[in-house]
């Protein structure tokens, strides 16, 4: 059985840590709950060994309302564009968190389409053409989880791995309350392979504990434990030895500049973080056309807002500057090029947000029959055989065993069990229940007005429980303890 050291720590978790792979996030419900000193237990990260098996390009997409999760109809859009807090920016928000984790290990996000299918279904569980390896959607749970996510292949070898639901019941916010970015963070977590840790700073922390604005260093281990060997986000085989990130150390990008297909592709590329800026040099080559067009592609790539600036052969003087959102192709048409002429182009992100960075690739173009065009990966995989999926609906508790032992002492309370909720029961008006487990307060709840109380217990894994529970009153005088032996268990 569970120590009662990892009990409480699974009890202490608003976000649920489902046996059956699927996490799931909830408030915390047990006022007054204490947390001892973890520094002796500590666990880092945990990696699930569940992971992408093309983590190149790893595609997103929101579900449309009314896609069918398995009995419940998505209704993410139109709950989310009613909170005013959200509305308008909610998309963003999530694809912020997923791209944070991007920043920090070898793994790209691609925003696709949604057809609607219901969930799990389609042929493949990576790089469907219909819809994202990770889908985004919601409806409500009928209980205080946040969110839910499933863990990617091979657990789920289908297309529901990977895939995020939020609890459409629950009131989100934007940098304050129960904050969307930091909930999105930590579930994006789950679907990239991760478990729960143990740091109680950490975004995958078991309790939401507060708003989280980026990922700590224990997040990042993990992350990187996963998709790049413990390394950070490689750089790509342009940046050399010494890196071109200034116009004078600029990569030369002539050789893939053909004469026959008047043009060049240059993939493979990547600004590995915020700050990063690349530098590349291009003679332009004989019986070329008296224009070149430049072009920066993300779009199928990764969720990198691109910024070109071009300059010409002194490496002062600036030609052209574009910018572009996040995931786009952007171009510059450079006029009156002659033969020999050297120019250079300027690589970075349009901004410092998790969103200037990312992979891309580089194209020329001068006067090819058709637009040189970066390939994006083949991440396709077919579903696995047999079937598998790790998780399902929020679970719900069942019975199997309650007995109460309660004392000859009128003031004890009275226990019963609530099918999906935990304990409840009565005692005097006002007056404090506390539920102990060997003389371990786990948690604390209060007697309404007419007497009657509840004790979530949504938070425990499924196992044997003898548990206390005692009342003290206005005067501080508390009752002998009701004994109780529970036996839980689950399914999803």
């Amino acid at each position: 059985m569970m120590g009662l050291r990892e009990r409480l720590a699974q009890l202490f978790n608003p976000f649920r840590h489902d046996s059956n792979q699927a996490k799931r996030r909830r408030k915390n419900s047990i006022p007054g709950i204490q947390v001892e000193d973890l520094e002796s237990r500590l666990v880092l990260y945990a990696a699930t060994g569940n992971a992408w098996p093309t983590p190149d390009v790893i595609t997103i997409s929101f579900e449309p309302d009314g896609t069918n999760l398995g009995g419940v109809s998505s209704n993410l859009n139109a709950a989310f564009n009613a909170q005013p807090a959200l509305n308008g920016v909610w998309q963003q928000e999530i694809l912020r968190a997923a791209q944070v984790w991007s920043q920090a290990t070898n793994i790209n996000f691609v925003v696709v389409g949604d057809s609607g299918a219901a969930i799990g279904s389609g042929l493949y569980q990576q790089g469907s053409p219909t819809i994202g390896d990770i889908r985004i959607g919601g409806y409500n749970f009928g209980n205080s989880f946040l969110a839910q996510a499933f863990q990617p292949p091979p657990v789920n070898n289908q297309s529901l791995g990977g895939d995020i639901e939020f609890n459409t019941a629950q009131t989100f916010n934007v940098g304050s309350g129960t904050d969307l970015f930091t909930v999105a963070v930590h579930e994006f977590g789950h679907a990239l392979g991760l478990d729960h840790s143990a740091i109680s700073t950490s975004e995958m922390y078991w309790a939401y504990n507060g708003v989280k604005p980026s990922l700590t260093s224990d997040d990042i281990a993990g992350i990187r434990n996963i998709y790049s060997n413990n390394n950070a986000r490689a750089k790509d085989n342009y940046e050399g030895a010494g890196g071109n990130d200034t116009i004078n150390n600029a990569s030369s990008v002539t050789g893939p500049l053909k004469r026959s297909t008047k043009s060049g592709i240059i993939d493979g590329l990547d600004l590995t973080t915020t700050s990063d800026t690349d530098f590349y040099k291009v003679n332009i080559p004989t019986c070329a056309s008296s224009t070149m067009v430049v072009r920066v592609q993300a779009t199928g790539l990764s969720m990198l807002a691109p910024k070109l600036t071009v300059y010409g052969d002194d490496k002062v003087t600036v030609l052209g500057t574009v910018t572009g959102t996040s995931g786009s192709t952007i171009s510059f048409t450079v006029n009156g090029i002659h033969n020999n002429d050297n120019y250079y182009f300027k690589v970075e992100g349009a901004d410092e947000s998790p969103f200037g960075m990312g992979a891309y690739g580089l194209t020329m173009d001068l006067g090819a029959d058709s637009p040189p065009l970066v390939t994006p990966p083949n991440t396709t995989l077919l579903n696995g055989v047999p079937y598998s999926s790790g998780g399902g609906e929020a679970d719900t508790f069942i019975d199997d065993t309650l007995h109460v032992a309660s004392p000859s002492d009128p003031a004890a309370p009275t226990v019963a069990i609530a099918a999906s909720n935990g304990l409840t029961g009565t005692a005097a008006a006002g007056s404090v229940i506390t539920v102990s487990e060997n003389d371990t307060v786990i948690g604390t709840t209060t007697a309404d007005d007419a007497g009657n109380w509840s004790f979530s217990l949504a938070a425990l894994p499924k196992g044997t429980y003898e548990l206390e529970a005692t009342v003290t009153d206005a005067a501080g005088i508390s009752s002998l303890p009701a004994e109780i032996t529970l036996k839980i268990r689950r399914h999803s």
